[in-house]
């Protein structure tokens, strides 16, 4: 099995364009992908475009806190309007990054039957759970690139 972390770490010039489609098709201020590290207790941010784009990819945060988070425990997708009236919000995370938002739309990456990180917009202008679906399926290609 792929080392998904290693993976988007050597791929991350192929995951920027993604993250910026991602933000760009739902009208988002910003977009990112997180991929979960090999002991499963930090996600870290492969690819950021928009809002904190310079400061966050690297960056790490726990695996079950957040909207993404929860997202990461449940494998299915979330769509929030508003994150302050939300109890998953990490806005310590979304603070420390320099941009907090008040929507977020975030669907699961999964590979061989587990969830292995998550694509997030923040601030989407619509929610369309079928585009990012496409777009996690070409960022499964991404991390299968040699």
């Amino acid at each position: 099995m792929i080392d998904v972390l290693a993976a988007a770490q050597a791929h991350r010039e192929a995951l920027q364009p993604l993250a910026a489609s991602a933000a760009a098709l739902l009208g988002g201020r910003a977009a990112s992908i997180g991929i979960v590290d090999d002991v499963g207790r930090d996600v870290v941010f492969a690819a950021v475009a928009g809002e904190g784009e310079d400061e966050l990819v690297g960056a790490r945060f726990p695996a079950g806190e957040g909207v993404a988070g929860a997202v990461i425990a449940s494998g299915s997708a979330l769509v929030v309007d508003d994150l302050a009236a939300d109890t998953r919000f990490a806005r310590d995370v979304a603070t420390a990054s320099g941009y907090v938002p008040d929507a977020i739309t975030a669907i699961p990456l999964a590979r061989d039957g587990r969830t292995v990180g998550v694509l997030s917009v923040l601030d989407p202008a619509r929610a369309d759970l079928p585009v990012l679906e496409t777009l996690a399926g070409l960022i499964d290609v991404a991390l299968d690139l040699p």
